[in-house]
């Protein structure tokens, strides 16, 4: 059996623009670009099961083995199938460190995987844990697919068949976007998408005005970046607890948004313990293109971004930094600045990757971020079992790209919130990220929200 795949299919806005924004990376084959899934499971699962799994799913190897491709100077790029198969490199690893810091303990080859630019690829990696469980550790190209994409991914991968009859409905096109959205990208002329388009890059520059705060000014390639992991784990009465506050903050409905301010704040107390000048915090969040409740699509980034400012004076307080935040998150929905960068984007496909990393540095030479800051919601894809084994908990792995060298993502599995804390080594000491996490945990659980 053959599924009927394409053989070449345009990156995305949202593609070109993380590799442009790979471009600020000095050493870029590293793991800088890889993004990962990490599932612990609550048992025994053999390699050869997993790799029955892996080699079966033809969209797997589909994705594995494509690479992108420029045809003409100035055309727009596209993602090439040209027939040739890798193999999706699979290996097994024993973790002998008996202490239960999963994160921190990834063997080495794992985390330093090297990410070639024009062929990303897919990778898998099963952990042997004493006494007896396991761990399954999805790594890919964050070109590739963003986060909703990769938890679809693993739904396919999961279902009870492993030889699969047909390509998931709505991997490769998104479902019809909402009438306005429609108007906006097919019913204008060039003129018309150009002046639309600079309603977000002028707020972007708006923005972006510095001062902006930083973790790091001096970090340097010679430094010998390392991504590392922190996670942060609240139990369910914790959860709980938070999505209590969110409701007396009146964040019911943006609890993602009461999680970037409690970020934000806890930034704030680690900046202001080093006496560093007082700076904004500057803060681009992808924004989901898919229409809700939809299972697709999986391949490629689909996301825009909203953009935020809080100034330090105004960093203090939990309730005003998260006052701050609704506000300009319903100014930019209502003047559709998100549906304005998405057109920013696609317009700028055709640029040398180059050249849009230089236009995309803006006012600020590069330092457009006090941070990364990603909100993944619920985890749907994997409630009770992968592969026939019982999951014990999923964790998201994002890279920290540098600048700013700091990115947090927050997930949500069985009733848990979690935050993964991703920072190259460097920009943080021991003591910083203690602080961060003791800041971080205070603010979502018991902070004072007056």
């Amino acid at each position: 059996m053959t599924l009927s795949l394409p053989g070449k299919i345009p990156l995305t806005g949202s593609d070109c623009f993380l590799f442009a924004l790979s471009h600020h990376l000095k050493n870029p084959g590293k793991s800088f670009h890889a993004c990962r899934l990490v599932i612990d499971l609550d048992g025994f699962l053999s390699l050869d099961q997993l790799r029955f799994a892996v080699n079966k799913c033809e969209v797997l190897n589909w994705l594995n083995n494509l690479h992108w491709h420029r045809g003409f100077p100035w055309s727009a790029p596209q993602w090439i199938h040209n027939g040739i198969m890798r193999e999706i490199p699979l290996e097994e690893h024993v973790r002998r460190i008996p202490e239960p810091g999963h994160i921190e303990f990834l063997p080495e080859s794992i985390l330093q995987r090297e990410w070639p630019d024009h062929s990303p690829g897919l990778a898998f990696d099963l952990i042997r844990n004493p006494p007896g469980s396991s761990t399954v550790v999805m790594s890919w190209h964050h070109a590739l697919m963003d986060a909703r994409g990769a938890d679809f991914l693993l739904h396919y991968l999961n279902t009870d068949s492993p030889e699969k009859t047909e390509v998931p409905g709505d991997f490769f096109v998104s479902q019809k976007r909402p009438i306005f959205h429609e108007r906006i990208h097919h019913g204008l002329d060039l003129l018309h998408k150009i002046q639309f388009a600079r309603k977000s890059l002028f707020h972007i520059t708006r923005v972006s005005q510095p001062r902006i705060a930083f973790l790091s000014h001096t970090l340097s390639p010679q430094d010998g970046w390392e991504n590392l992991f922190h996670v942060i784990s609240f139990d369910e009465a914790q959860t709980r607890e938070i999505d209590s506050r969110c409701e007396q903050l009146g964040a019911g409905f943006n609890k993602g948004l009461f999680c970037l301010g409690a970020v934000i704040h806890a930034l704030h107390t680690v900046l202001t313990s080093r006496s560093q000048a007082p700076a904004a915090y500057v803060v681009p969040v992808p924004h989901d293109l898919r229409r809700r409740g939809c299972r697709g699509p999986v391949f490629s980034n689909h996301v825009t971004f909203l953009f935020f400012r809080v100034e330090h004076e105004e960093a203090s307080s939990l309730k005003a930094i998260y006052s701050i935040l609704l506000r300009q998150m319903k100014d930019q929905i209502a003047h559709c600045l998100p549906q304005s960068f998405e057109t920013v984007m696609d317009m700028f496909r055709s640029i040398p990757f180059c050249v849009y990393s230089r236009l995309i540095k803006g006012p600020t030479k590069g330092r457009m971020a006090s941070f990364f800051f990603s909100d993944a919601g619920d985890i749907l894809s994997l409630r009770d079992h992968f592969l026939g084994a019982p999951v014990q908990g999923i964790t998201h792995l994002p890279p920290a790209l540098y600048p700013p060298g700091l990115t947090i993502i927050f997930t949500r599995f069985k009733k848990r919130l979690s935050a993964t804390v991703s920072f190259i080594k460097g920009c943080m000491e021991e003591e910083d990220m203690d602080r961060l996490k003791e800041s971080l945990r205070t603010a979502l659980v018991s902070g004072d929200l007056e």
